[in-house]
């Protein structure tokens, strides 16, 4: 994918590490000279992929970074403002993406997501 934020479906056990996960395995399968068919835009090259995986890394550590420090789902409203006009037209628009990642984060530090959070669903 190189359009859009991730959907990452909760309810059915899917989590944001597992993209960063799987596009740290495609960018080791390939070189400079590949050419990517992602599921969702356009033909793609690898540097291409980087961009977006690099994306969700950080978008990943600044959510962590504020679940770790106490912050509530509201701080985090601002994290992706970067990035928000070439990946939040599409499909996952930029406050889905970062609602997604919120519980999943919570989940793995052994948080319970805040109310309005039923198995991982808006």
């Amino acid at each position: 994918m190189t359009v859009s934020y991730p959907f990452v479906d909760l309810s059915s056990g899917g989590n944001f590490d597992g993209y960063i996960t799987v596009a740290d395995k495609v960018l080791g399968m390939v070189d400079e000279s590949y050419k990517i068919i992602p599921g969702h835009g356009a033909l793609s090259v690898k540097a291409d992929r980087k961009g977006w995986r690099d994306m969700l890394a950080t978008i990943r550590a600044r959510v962590k970074k504020q679940v770790d420090g106490g912050k509530a789902l509201d701080a985090i409203q601002k994290l992706t403002a970067e990035w928000d006009e070439k990946w939040g037209k599409a499909f996952i628009k930029p406050d889905r993406g970062r609602m997604a990642q919120w519980p999943d984060v919570k989940r793995r530090c052994g948080e319970r997501p805040e109310v309005g959070w039923r198995g991982g669903r808006m």
